[in-house]
């Protein structure tokens, strides 16, 4: 289960004043990070389309602390 999202969508949907290459590079320090609480965060390359998609993983119940 979750969600996924292609880069130049979330970007066009953000509103972000940033160039689209700062906003990726934003994107992917968040991944290294994982800092978003019950969730497991990843970028995922697609060579058919050639963009990444950044994807969400819920975190399961049992493994939260």
């Amino acid at each position: 289960g979750g969600w996924q999202f292609d880069l130049p969508y979330l970007y066009r949907k953000s509103g972000s004043m940033a160039r689209f290459y700062d906003f990726a590079a934003d994107l992917r320090s968040l991944v290294a990070k994982q800092s978003l609480p019950g969730y497991v965060l990843g970028i995922k390359w697609m060579p058919d389309s050639r963009t990444e998609l950044l994807t969400f993983r819920p975190v399961p119940y049992t493994a939260r602390g």
